[in-house]
């Protein structure tokens, strides 16, 4: 029993022992200190076994050595300070008279913010585009005041995405998909895909995570800061069975230049010609009207070819048609006709919308 006792209290002094070498090295038992010293005749020596830090011994301790972390770490007094990693991801977002829209874009992806009435934009639409580092074209995610799809080639499936509802649209069944539509807290936001065709395969299947971080705050809001003059480019439109996407640029009251970009479509797809008739409306508060046209008027029957996988550009001019259109909410309606290789045509109504803006005070 009493060799017990004696054991017991020779391991409390390695303890305390040890303890102290932290604060300034071993501690020398003093003579002052009878119990210990007497408890340690007649006791046997206890061997502390190793530890597998493999750690410098102090007095029959050993001081655990901490072990490295992955973090490639700088140490200070044997303790390891770890690395804070670098943020993965950027948080961005836009605002615009709808509310906010906030995604996360990850490392080795690039953004552009896309504010509302200017960067491209012709009415209240707004939003974020992002793509792979280095590659072209982009996925667009935005606030679209109208959007419209075409059933033709359309196959859509429903997924839940970033906590709402949404339905993802492919024309053609092609590898990418053309559009996801949002329901729910998200409803008014769009998601489109625009020449992806190029890094789909490798980086396609990082689109919809990203999209997942999507949070829209609609009592987050900022009026449209619209550009007046005349070198605001608009909105586009899209046939989207087709491929072709049409874009207003240079506009003025008496006119503009019309940009055709033609990618993808459905397969086989045949020639597209367009030709110089074309129809506005404007925006009222009874909804779209048609503006009031010249009388005696006559389009000349002249073919305009839209290449495939290409961009045209032809000039349009109204003027002699309607006059000069006064500042105001307008959209152009084409028709895009297809002849498919067996002789057959079909007709593909295309719509664009655009501002007609007061001049700058500027001149």
């Amino acid at each position: 029993m009493k060799k017990t006792a004696a054991i017991l209290l020779l391991t409390i002094g390695v303890v305390l022992a040890g303890c102290a070498q932290g604060q300034g090295g071993p501690r020398e038992l003093a003579e002052s200190d009878p119990d210990i010293l007497a408890a340690q005749e007649g006791t046997e020596e206890l061997e502390v076994p190793e530890t597998t830090g493999g750690g410098e011994r102090y007095g029959g301790t050993e001081a655990l050595e901490v072990p490295e972390t992955t973090g490639g770490e700088e140490r200070y007094g044997g303790t390891a300070a770890l690395e804070v990693p670098e943020q993965s991801a950027a948080t961005v977002a836009q605002s615009g008279p709808f509310g906010e829209i906030r995604i996360s874009v990850p490392s080795g992806w690039e953004y552009e913010l896309c504010p509302a009435g200017t960067g491209g934009r012709s009415d209240d639409s707004y939003g974020i585009r992002f793509w792979p580092a280095g590659e072209e074209g982009y996925v667009e995610l935005s606030y679209a005041v109208w959007f419209g799809v075409c059933g033709m080639g359309l196959s859509e499936e429903t997924a839940s995405i970033a906590g709402n509802k949404a339905y993802i649209g492919t024309y053609d069944n092609h590898a990418y998909w053309d559009f996801v539509t949002f329901e729910g807290e998200a409803d008014g936001v769009v998601a489109r895909t625009f020449s992806v065709e190029s890094w789909w395969e490798e980086y396609g299947e990082q689109v919809l995570p990203i999209l997942d971080t999507l949070h829209f705050d609609a009592d987050v809001r900022e009026e449209s800061a619209q550009v007046a003059g005349e070198e605001e480019i608009p909105d586009f439109g899209l046939a989207p069975e087709i491929g072709l996407t049409l874009y207003l640029e240079d506009i003025t009251p008496t006119g503009a230049t019309l940009l055709f970009c033609q990618r993808g479509g459905k397969e086989n797809m045949g020639e597209l010609i367009t030709g110089e008739q074309f129809t506005l409306e404007r925006e009222t508060e009874n909804g779209w009207e048609r503006v009031v046209q010249k009388p005696d008027y006559a389009f000349c029957q002249v073919g305009w070819l839209i290449p495939v996988e290409e961009d045209v550009e032809f000039a349009c001019d109204w003027e002699w048609l309607y006059g000069e259109l006064p500042p105001g909410k307008y959209r152009m309606k084409k028709t895009v006709t297809e002849f498919e290789k067996d002789g057959n045509s079909l007709q593909h109504e295309i719509c664009v919308q655009f501002l007609v803006q007061k001049p700058s005070e500027d001149g």
